[in-house]
């Protein structure tokens, strides 16, 4: 059990680190760009990371459940080169989408945001891609703390790039949104060249992209219905709203991500577990990380709803005012984001693709109906309210599914010799 808290604490320092430099481009971009700008940045990474949520096809998901019934690495190579072709692929169509998107509705689509601004941004689409499943692939061979180095990396790169191209050149959104780009593109660059050194290198194999593409579908409406739950948000209110307005939820958002850190990093240890040893005898470790992450999130509530204004006046400047009750509203949702993201590698390693799809796109519909129909009509604080409400509802399923893996954990444990 040390061993694992060492990699908590080591996966956590790097997302940490992670979370220190994407607060220094918030600033950067906040001060510069004012809530405007910051409006016009958020919206364009939030449909860019659209396409990439639909475009990635839980292919990630499909390798964790693989590694987590194969004790050899024999199969990663041919793997990575198969997710890499598919990729290629589903980048190319998902740009020309876009593209025809764009000029067949005059810009509607995006609701006018500028053609330039949506072509840097839709750069980072395949490396954006690749990101989880690059991640899953390293957890496979065990190489987690390679892939922290990976992501130390890319979040230098990346505020590197917004300090200079931004505060210094004065290049406004176009600037910012290379942050991104650097922090994806070279965490790419790092996960393969480390796949290539540690699995060699394979041809893509129709039959592995056949298995890969059955099983990450099955679960691939999950992942479109988590963006939905807590994504969707900024397209919503940038739709019916200002750009500062949308500018306030996605930073409210962002502080609200930015707390579960310690859960993420928690859960990316709990995969690599998992991933080696399987869901059952992974469970009692996991059990202990959940329910003493659960516990430390809970107390930092309060906290955090104190600190709130102070927090945000310090990160973005007083013009961001307006985000505080949006953030704090938005606090109610932690316990039900905490165990949901501590839960999903039990989901995922099960092999409850179906029914973790279907309960995650029920949340998501409902998410986005109930801000498509309260946003217009009670403003931005009802995307905050929403958030909360299918959080708590997503608490009450998980919930019930920590009982089942515990009874089932139990009853394999007992009938080992």
């Amino acid at each position: 059990m040390r061993e694992t808290w060492f990699d908590i604490a080591a996966t956590t320092a790097a997302k940490v680190y992670w979370l220190a430099a994407g607060l220094v481009i918030t600033f950067v971009t906040a001060r510069v760009l004012g809530p405007d700008g910051r409006g016009v940045f958020a919206a364009a990474t939030a449909w860019v990371t659209l396409f990439s949520t639909i475009g990635y096809l839980s292919l990630p998901q499909a390798v964790i459940h693989r590694a987590a019934t194969q004790r050899s690495t024999s199969w990663v190579a041919e793997t990575a080169g198969t997710l890499v072709t598919i990729y290629s692929i589903v980048t190319l169509a998902g740009g020309g989408v876009a593209a025809v998107l764009y000029r067949a509705s005059g810009g509607d689509a995006f609701d006018h945001l500028p053609g330039r601004v949506l072509v840097v941004a839709f750069l980072t689409m395949p490396f954006m891609l690749w990101f989880e499943t690059g991640n899953a692939l390293l957890l496979s061979i065990g190489a987690l703390r390679l892939s922290n180095v990976a992501q130390l990396a890319g979040a230098t790169l990346s505020m590197i790039a917004v300090l200079v191209c931004v505060g210094a050149l004065g290049w406004g959104v176009m600037g910012a949104l290379l942050a991104p780009l650097a922090y994806y593109g070279l965490y790419a660059v790092v996960t393969v060249g480390v796949l290539l050194s540690r699995a060699g290198i394979a041809r893509p194999a129709m039959a592995t992209a056949r298995w890969f593409l059955a099983s990450g579908l099955k679960l691939h409406l999950n992942a479109v219905g988590a963006y939905l739950v807590s994504g969707a948000h900024v397209l919503i209110v940038n739709a019916f709203r200002t750009p500062a307005d949308t500018a306030y939820i996605q930073l409210a958002l962002q502080l609200l991500t930015a707390m579960q850190i310690l859960p993420m990093a928690a859960a990316t240890v709990a995969s690599s577990i998992i991933a080696r040893e399987g869901s059952d005898r992974a469970w009692r470790r996991h059990r202990t990380l959940l329910v003493t992450l659960l516990s430390i999130m809970i107390v930092a509530i309060p906290i955090v709803y104190t600190l709130a204004p102070w927090l945000i006046r310090l990160i973005a400047g007083p013009e961001f005012g307006p985000a505080v009750p949006l953030f704090r509203v938005a606090l109610c949702a932690v316990p039900g984001m905490t165990v949901s993201v501590l839960m999903a590698p039990q989901w995922i390693a099960r092999g409850y693709f179906l029914t973790t799809a279907a309960i995650t796109t029920a949340l998501g519909l409902a998410s986005v109906a109930g801000s498509w129909i309260w946003v217009p009509r009670h403003g931005t604080i009802a995307a905050a309210w929403v958030v909360v409400g299918v959080y708590w509802t997503s608490l009450a399923v998980n919930t019930g599914f920590f009982f089942f893996v515990n009874l089932a954990a139990r009853r394999s444990s007992s009938m080992e010799p």
